[in-house]
């Protein structure tokens, strides 16, 4: 995977990256941070989430966005607590 999306970053395309599990976001951030690779990050503990969906839409230095199957399946655009 970590391959992919190298290559999509180096082909300037974006991506989600969803996962049911926080633990393996988790170990997907970690491998992105090593590399130097930016992303924007959701899950369900997130606060403010338009703000991390308008970041990833109009940065293009922001070319992962990784979300929990739950925060995203409970509405972007809501404020979930």
């Amino acid at each position: 995977m970590l391959e992919t999306l190298e290559t999509l970053q180096a082909e300037n395309h974006k991506a989600l990256i969803f996962s049911q599990f926080v633990e393996t976001l988790r170990l997907i951030r970690f491998e992105l941070d090593e590399r130097g690779i930016k992303y924007v990050y959701l899950d369900g503990r997130t606060p403010n989430r338009q703000s991390r969906v308008d970041l990833f839409q109009n940065d293009p230095s922001f070319p992962f966005f990784l979300i929990s199957l739950k925060a995203g399946g409970a509405g972007l655009n809501s404020d979930c607590r």
